[in-house]
């Protein structure tokens, strides 16, 4: 008989629910859905949820005899957790923005609570010895309206030194520090580079400037979260409680498409790179830019980048290649065109001498590890050649 299992999503997220549905098709689950209450009187062999009360799951037929997945914190004895890898997001974040040269990172965040990114930022960059600002803006506050955390954005943000790097929480919080922006005439990415916790091209491309966000975690809480509950119904030991899941990539967008330089010639030579990485650029193509020697260029960087340009050049190009591969069937020489390498034998040795393995190991990994709604739709192409 098939299993009945209810999907409550309070704060709904497409991309949980088409990660479960898909798996309760593979699994021959009765998938029903719920959106702000569970109806009292429930009963089915299961519940995947978000934000609900321990009060709420209480009032099903068969709190007892029916397993819980959560994303929130509730306990007991047939509740399990699913969270994102915070301390994974926050070591994503800060070495995006480190590549990029940034000294000084600011996060915020309504209050700190478990699996929190921000609080995780703020530990990982104090941990590499950088000075950090973590403001928690209802901190002491018992309630407060959107204008009341704007105002304290605006007063947190203005404060910070130019240029910084700030890590936003979550895809909800974006309006709130775009607003306090715009009210301070604080310039996104030029003062502040602002890079947001999950993914949602709709949401991140609605602003302007786009928004870098950190990509993949949701896909695979949804995934995750119907695998545990598919053991927890079968009898199969879990042993992991909670089950973090850690992010995929970095989509890099306008919030954090500049380097912090202060030398203005570095800077030129770096703002042509990040135009022209995706082409076959070279180093005294930059140096022209700049207006300077090859090897005064070199210094400059080093001084203010911490690396070489044919480094951060190669950085850059290794980021876009990786999110391609780990997001589409892009065969590895469309790939190589789209980063800079003429062909797909220059973009695979390059990449095996980056990262000790080759471009379709990679890609087999990544994409293992995406849930099979993620891969259902990747772009599809009839070559699959270079892979």
């Amino acid at each position: 008989m098939a299993k009945h299992v209810l999907l409550a999503l309070r704060d709904y997220r497409r991309a949980i629910h088409e990660a479960v549905a898909a798996f309760a098709h593979q699994a021959g689950w009765q998938l029903e859905f719920s959106g702000h209450r569970i109806m009292p009187g429930w009963y089915g062999d299961g519940i995947i949820a978000d934000d609900f009360t321990a009060a709420e799951l209480a009032a099903i037929r068969n709190p007892r005899k029916t397993f819980v997945v959560v994303r929130n914190h509730l306990t007991g004895p047939r509740i399990r957790q699913v969270h994102g890898d915070a301390k994974a997001i926050a070591l994503m974040a800060f070495k995006h923005f480190r590549e990029r040269g940034y000294t000084q990172f600011a996060t915020a965040d309504e209050l700190s609570w478990k699996e929190d990114p921000a609080a995780e930022f703020e530990s990982v960059v104090r941990a590499e010895g950088y000075p950090v600002q973590y403001l928690q803006w209802r901190k002491n506050v018992p309630a407060e309206s959107y204008a009341d955390a704007v105002k304290r954005l605006c007063r947190f943000l203005k404060s910070l030194p130019k240029p910084s790097a700030v890590l936003i929480p979550g895809l909800w919080a974006i309006s709130h520090f775009y607003r306090a922006c715009l009210l301070e005439s604080i310039s996104i990415p030029q003062d502040v580079a602002l890079l947001v916790n999950n993914d949602d091209p709709l949401i991140c491309e609605s602003f302007t400037p786009s928004v870098s966000s950190i990509a993949g975690q949701i896909p695979q809480l949804g995934w995750a979260m119907a695998e545990l509950l598919d053991d927890l119904m079968s009898g199969r030991p879990n042993a992991r409680d909670p089950v973090r899941i850690g992010p995929d990539h970095i989509v890099a967008r306008q919030s954090t498409d500049m380097l912090a330089v202060h030398h203005a010639p570095t800077a030129r030579a770096v703002r042509h790179m990040l135009e022209h990485y995706g082409e076959p650029i070279t180093v005294s193509e930059l140096a022209a830019e700049a207006g300077m020697s090859v090897v005064a260029l070199e210094r400059h960087f080093v001084q203010d980048l911490g690396k070489l340009p044919r480094r951060l050049l190669c950085a850059l190009r290794m980021e876009r290649a990786c999110e391609l591969l780990a997001t589409t069937d892009l065969p590895l020489r469309q790939i190589a065109a789209q980063v800079g390498y003429g062909s797909a034998m220059s973009l695979f040795t390059a990449f095996r001498r980056e990262f000790s393995e080759s471009p379709g190991t990679y890609r087999e990994r990544e994409q293992a590890r995406r849930p099979e709604s993620a891969r259902m739709f990747l772009p599809r192409h009839q070559s699959r050649q270079g892979r």
